[in-house]
């Protein structure tokens, strides 16, 4: 990890604590988001079965498919915080 103060980028030292720190932070993150996707996958379940609902139902699919693939991106970057 790095901090800039202002001329460079210097490297903070990763220590037991941080790293904990760390994990403790993206287990948070990683539960919040296990509501989301399945949020995702119940709109677009529903935009599937219900298309006579909806006046453009591909848009509704579409919308429900960007917070699916928002969310796993999300999902990623979190990973890519703890390794």
């Amino acid at each position: 990890m790095f901090t800039y103060d202002g001329k460079l980028f210097t490297e903070i030292e990763n220590n037991s604590w941080v790293l904990f720190g760390r994990f403790i932070c993206a287990s948070v993150l990683h539960l919040s988001l296990l509501d989301e996707v399945q949020q995702s996958l119940n709109m677009m379940k529903f935009c599937l079965n219900h298309e006579y609902l909806f006046f453009s139902p591909h848009v509704a699919f579409a919308v429900a498919s960007f917070q699916y693939i928002s969310t796993l991106m999300v999902e990623i970057c979190n990973l890519g915080i703890i390794i």
